[in-house]
């Protein structure tokens, strides 16, 4: 059982690694001059993080949604998501977030990425990665990446990875028996 867990601490550990990859690897300034506004639609830098985080979900066959939301007014919305705008899934620049749960709230406040899940929304229910997208001269949290997975995937996977020790240990149990009564 504890290695199941460990298992399933690993599997959320990369989770929120993997956000944490992404929101280095964002071009923040570019971030920081999005409006969070249907209009930035129109503007290639928002076209070109739409594009890699379609390139990334593409990547990583497990995730459903990458998106990075911003915080105005005490609201959370989208800067930019990973679906085409002819999905019934896409967000426009500025939809409001009305999910958002005190977690995600939290990592606008710090610097540390989080898994957050099981958690249901209006897509479905997700386990997801969370981190922060913080500018270089200000040290400020700009936005927040978040990728997704499917909640009952991943916990399909980690019951998989329990499975394994515990078939091995019922074999190990029934070989023992068996021998001793011999």
């Amino acid at each position: 059982k504890l290695k199941a867990l460990r298992r399933s601490s690993k599997k959320a550990n990369s989770l929120s690694e993997r956000a944490a990859t992404i929101a280095v690897s964002l071009p923040s300034e570019t971030i920081a001059n999005l409006g969070g506004t249907p209009e930035d639609a129109d503007h290639i830098e928002y076209q070109d993080l739409k594009a890699t985080l379609f390139r990334i979900r593409a990547a990583n066959s497990d995730i459903r949604f990458v998106y990075i939301f911003g915080k105005r007014n005490d609201e959370i919305f989208f800067y930019v998501d990973s679906e085409d705008p002819d999905s019934p899934d896409y967000s426009a620049p500025g939809d409001v977030y009305y999910e958002a749960t005190p977690l995600l709230e939290s990592v606008f406040e710090g610097t540390n990425a989080v898994v957050e899940g099981p958690e249901r929304d209006r897509w479905g229910t997700w386990m997801s990665g969370l981190a922060p997208v913080v500018h270089p001269a200000s040290q400020s949290v700009i936005g927040v990446v978040g990728i997704d997975v499917n909640a009952r995937h991943y916990f399909s996977v980690i019951v998989a990875y329990a499975l394994v020790p515990a078939l091995l240990t019922l074999i190990a149990i029934v070989v023992a028996l068996g021998g001793h009564r011999l």
